[in-house]
C-alpha cells in the first residue's frame, strides 16, 4: 500500500507539501503537512501505525505550509502522531536522543516544544502517561487559521465553550462534566445540547458575532466564582474556529491576563472534529480519554472504508462540488465548512474555475445578492468551455430528532426556507435555475464528522458508496456516540437531496 500512496503523490497536482516520512513497526507512514485553512483536492487513505490508523490526504493543496502536522492526537509528546501517548513514543524519543532518528520526522517528540529532544521530553511523557498534574502543549489554530502551540492544564478539570460545532465535540468526548461554562448559540437544538443544558453552566446566547460586553462579564463572574468555591477557574476556553471574529481582542486580552488559554479548532471541519474530540477527552482523561479513543477509533474505521471505494476514482471522473452555509451563503475558498467534500474525492470548485477562485476568496462566507449569484458557475449556455459546479453541499444544523414523526416536513420546510440577507425568498429560488439543482443536498451540520463524510461521499460518487452505506454508518454510530443515542436515522433529517423534496411535495399533497 505504500508505493501505491508514493505513486499517487508524484501523479497528483501538488503545490510543495512537506511529506513526512516514519517508520513504525513494518509499515512506513507518509504524513502530508496541510494548511488547517485549506484542504485542496483530497483522498483519504489509511495506513496502519503501530496497530492505530492514521490519516494520510493525498493531493493537492493551497493556502501555503502553515506547519501544522495532521495527526489523530495534536498533543506534542505524540511523537507516532496516534491517539494516546504511550511507551511507543518514548522509544521514539530515546531514538532521536541516540541519533537513530531525526526530529523532523516526529516533529510531536520535541515534547516540550524547545526545538531540541532531550531527557525533559522524556519526563514530560511519562509525567502525561503517569496522569500527574502538569502542564502539556497542544496544537491548535490561531486566530488567522495557523498552527499555533498553547500550554493547558492536565488533566483538566474546567473549561468553557462557543460555538454550536463545539457542543457535539464535547458531548462525544465524554467531557461535559468539565465543560463548567458554555455560550449558547442564537439557534437551540433541545435534543443534541440535552447534556449541556442540564449539567453546564450558561453564560448566555452568543450567536455568532462579537461576544458582547455583558456576556463576556458572565465568563468572568464565572471564572472567579469557581475560583473561589473550588479553587480552580476556568483552564481552558475551547473556541469553534468558524466564528471568525467572536473573539475581540479586548477579550483576548483579557484572557491573556486571567491565564486562560484560548483554544481554537476547526470543529466544523468533518476531520478536525474527529481529532477535536480526541483532544478534549485526552485532555480531561479517565472515562473521556476512553470516550474519545473509541469515537476516534470507529471514525478512522468509517474513513477506512470509504478510501477503499473511492480511491480508484480517476481524475476525469471527479466531481466538483461548493459549500452552502446559512440556506443561501457560499462558502468561502477557505471556510471549514468547505471542506467536506474534499476529504472523499471531491474537487472544490475554486480549483477549477478561477473566476469563482477569485469572488469567493476568504475563511467565511458570502451571502447571494440574487438568485443568479452561481448561474455563470452552474449554467451550461454561460460557462462556456469552462468545469461546471457538480454537487452543493448545504451545511444545516437541524435538531436529530426534529422531523422523526414527519421528515417530508422538515426536508419541504429547508428547501422552501423564507431567507433574507439577499435576494427575498425561498433556498430553493437560488439552486432552483441551475444544471446541478438536482444535486443539491441538505447534510446536517450537527453530525458527527465521519458521519458527514459518509454522506459527502453517497452523494458524491453513489456508484461507489451508496446512501445505504452512509445511512449504516449514522446506525453503527448510534450504538456508542452520546449524541445520536436513540436517533432513527431512516426518519430524521440527516442528509438529503432532490428527490427527497419531491417526493415529500407529493406525499404532502
Amino acid at each position: 500500500m505504500y508505493m501505491d500512496i508514493i505513486s499517487y503523490i508524484k501523479n497528483c497536482r501538488m503545490i510543495h507539501p512537506s511529506i513526512y516520512r516514519s517508520s513504525t513497526m513494518s509499515q512506513r507512514v507518509v504524513i502530508i503537512m496541510v494548511s488547517t485553512k485549506v484542504i485542496a483536492v483530497a483522498i483519504i487513505a489509511i495506513v496502519a501505525v503501530a496497530g492505530v490508523a492514521a490519516l494520510v490526504l493525498l493531493g493537492g493543496q493551497g493556502g501555503g505550509n502553515n506547519n501544522s502536522v495532521d495527526t489523530a492526537l495534536a498533543v506534542y509528546g505524540n511523537a507516532n502522531n496516534d491517539n494516546t501517548i504511550d511507551q511507543k513514543d518514548i522509544d521514539i524519543i530515546n531514538d532521536i536522543i541516540a541519533e537513530k532518528k531525526e526530529l523532523k520526522d516526529y516533529p510531536f517528540a520535541d515534547a516540550n516544544n524547545d526545538a531540541k529532544v532531550n531527557e525533559a521530553d522524556v519526563d514530560v511523557v511519562k509525567a502525561i502517561m503517569n496522569k500527574s498534574t502538569t502542564t502539556v502543549l497542544i496544537q491548535c489554530l490561531d486566530p488567522s487559521g495557523n498552527a499555533t502551540a498553547k500550554d493547558v492544564a492536565y488533566p483538566l478539570k474546567n473549561f468553557a465553550v462557543i460555538g454550536t460545532n463545539m457542543v457535539p465535540v464535547t458531548i462525544n468526548a465524554g467531557a461535559v462534566s468539565s465543560s463548567v461554562a458554555w455560550y449558547e448559540g442564537s439557534t437551540a437544538y433541545p435534543n443534541l445540547e440535552k447534556e449541556m443544558k442540564d449539567k453546564a453552566f450558561s453564560l448566555g446566547k452568543s450567536g455568532r458575532g462579537a461576544i458582547s460586553d455583558a456576556l463576556w462579564k458572565n465568563f468572568t463572574d464565572r471564572d472567579a466564582e469557581l475560583r473561589t468555591s473550588t479553587g480552580t477557574g476556568i483552564q481552558a476556553f475551547f473556541v469553534d474556529h468558524s466564528l471568525g471574529s467572536a473573539i475581540t481582542s479586548k477579550i483576548r486580552e483579557d484572557l491573556a491576563a486571567i491565564g486562560i488559554p484560548e483554544i481554537r479548532l476547526a470543529v466544523a471541519d468533518p476531520y478536525k472534529d474527529i481529532s477535536s474530540t480526541m483532544m478534549i477527552g485526552f485532555l480531561v482523561g479517565g472515562d473521556a480519554e476512553k470516550t474519545a479513543k473509541n469515537y476516534s477509533d470507529k471514525s478512522i474505521a468509517v474513513l477506512n472504508a470509504i478510501e477503499k471505494k473511492v480511491s480508484g476514482i480517476k481524475d476525469a471522473d471527479k466531481k466538483t462540488y461548493i459549500g452552502i452555509t446559512m440556506s443561501n451563503y457560499i462558502c468561502q475558498n477557505e471556510s471549514t465548512f468547505g471542506q467536506l467534500g474534499a476529504y472523499v474525492a471531491g474537487i472544490p470548485y475554486y480549483q477549477a474555475n478561477s473566476e469563482f477562485a477569485e469572488l469567493y476568496k476568504g475563511t467565511g462566507s458570502t451571502v447571494m445578492s440574487s438568485f443568479e449569484a452561481l448561474s455563470n458557475f452552474a449554467i451550461k449556455e454561460k460557462l462556456g468551455d469552462k468545469a461546471g459546479i457538480d454537487v452543493i453541499f448545504s451545511n444545516r444544523s437541524v435538531d436529530f430528532k426534529m422531523g422523526e414523526e414527519n421528515r417530508g416536513a422538515t426536508v419541504i420546510a429547508e428547501w422552501e426556507k423564507s431567507v433574507s440577507g439577499g435576494a427575498k425568498g425561498k433556498a430553493m429560488d437560488y439552486f432552483k435555475d441551475l444544471d446541478c439543482y438536482e444535486q443539491l443536498y441538505y447534510i446536517n451540520n450537527l453530525l458527527p464528522g465521519a458521519c458527514k463524510l459518509a454522506y459527502a461521499a453517497a452523494c458524491l460518487y453513489p456508484g461507489q458508496y451508496s446512501m445505504s452505506d452512509a445511512d449504516n454508518v449514522v446506525k453503527d454510530f448510534a450504538k456508542f456516540c452520546i449524541t445520536l443515542k436513540d436517533v432513527d436515522n431512516k426518519n430524521s433529517a440527516l442528509c438529503f437531496g432532490y428527490t427527497d423534496y419531491t417526493e415529500a411535495k407529493k406525499a404532502a399533497a
